[in-house]
């Protein structure tokens, strides 16, 4: 979504992130007089659109600054001793500075980003659409004049997978729709991601050894093989979380990644096994093997859905994964931004 949005997410998200450190601490990589450069990117391609930020708001940010309250040092007690006939030396390091006010600079900017939507948001949605959309049009409509037949599958993909990913949902056939051609290829989505990925990741970090330790209070001393295993929970834990990416990859290959294509993996691998590959053999049977029992549960409850459908005489609705697969000739709800541009 935030690529999709461009650079206004990015320039109003980030100004207001700017505002929020420069108060709150303990640091912000811009201050407010440096925010025009910093930000120059975002605004420059605003400008371009057609949909520039009103100067202004950088000069009431200015004025604002004076409202603010003093710097204040934000420190964290490291370590004290005591020295004896009542003296003691505490060591102290700086963690950065606050000041109070953000409400006046969240007040000058809210006020700003608002009446910037009012005045742009549509047609900068539509200049978006527009640009993602222009250049693979162009090529699609250039090799059906060359050679008489829509591009080949993998030239396809090329021109057009970011248009198709930002507005269509990797919906080949709603893209090719919006510039009045009919679609060459109607691919099949298979989904494997299960609904609750929280469940679906812990039972991948349980089948990876992963073992919960019961919490103890302050005044417990925590002994040696409790210990490592936290440690070793805290990797596992990580390996878990990651596990969602790998089945987004398998859901777009349609077989399980590789180790090259999933990317880092060797610096947590240790907790599995000495050997890299050996680890993400492991790693990778763990999550096919939650994968199949949760597909096999899926698949019981189906037939049981199946049954008890047909003994009232209904459609059973068909599923992969844990999502429902809806009949292609029922029309799909119209989302807001289509809404939106079809006015």
């Amino acid at each position: 979504m935030g690529e999709t949005f461009g650079p206004a997410l990015s320039f109003w998200h980030g100004c207001g992130l700017t505002a929020w450190f420069i108060c709150e601490g303990p640091y912000s990589r811009s201050d407010i007089q440096g925010m025009p450069v910093y930000y120059h990117r975002q605004l420059t391609a605003l400008d371009e659109l057609g949909c520039p930020v009103d100067p202004r708001l950088f000069e009431e940010l200015r004025k604002a600054e004076s409202r603010l309250g003093p710097v204040v040092s934000l420190e964290r007690s490291v370590s004290s001793a005591d020295l004896g006939l009542g003296v003691s030396v505490e060591m102290r390091v700086g963690m950065g500075s606050r000041r109070s006010g953000f409400e006046h600079l969240r007040d000058i900017i809210t006020r700003y980003r608002r009446e910037w939507a009012r005045a742009y948001l549509e047609s900068y949605l539509r200049a978006r659409w527009g640009s993602d959309l222009r250049e693979p049009a162009r090529l699609y409509a250039q090799v059906m004049a060359d050679k008489g037949r829509p591009p080949p599958l993998r030239q396809f993909a090329r021109m057009a997978a970011i248009a198709i990913n930002r507005w269509f949902g990797g919906d080949i056939d709603a893209f090719c729709a919006s510039i009045g051609e009919k679609s060459p290829f109607h691919p099949t989505r298979v989904f494997l991601m299960p609904s609750d990925r929280i469940g679906f990741a812990t039972q991948v970090f349980e089948a990876l050894g992963g073992v919960q330790v019961e919490r103890r209070n302050g005044f417990q001393p925590r002994v040696e093989p409790e210990a490592a295993q936290t440690e070793r929970n805290i990797e596992l834990q990580r390996l878990a979380e990651a596990s969602l990416r790998f089945v987004q990859l398998q859901e777009a290959l349609g077989r399980p990644p590789n180790l090259k294509e999933f990317g880092r993996f060797d610096y947590r691998s240790m907790v599995l096994a000495p050997d890299v590959e050996q680890a993400w053999n492991i790693y990778a049977a763990a999550i096919s093997s939650v994968l199949e029992q949760g597909l096999g549960a899926l698949n019981t409850k189906e037939s049981q859905h199946q049954l008890t459908a047909e003994a009232r005489g209904q459609q059973p609705q068909s599923q992969i994964g844990s999502f429902p697969v809806t009949d292609p000739t029922v029309p799909k709800k119209r989302s807001w931004l289509s809404r939106l541009w079809s006015r």
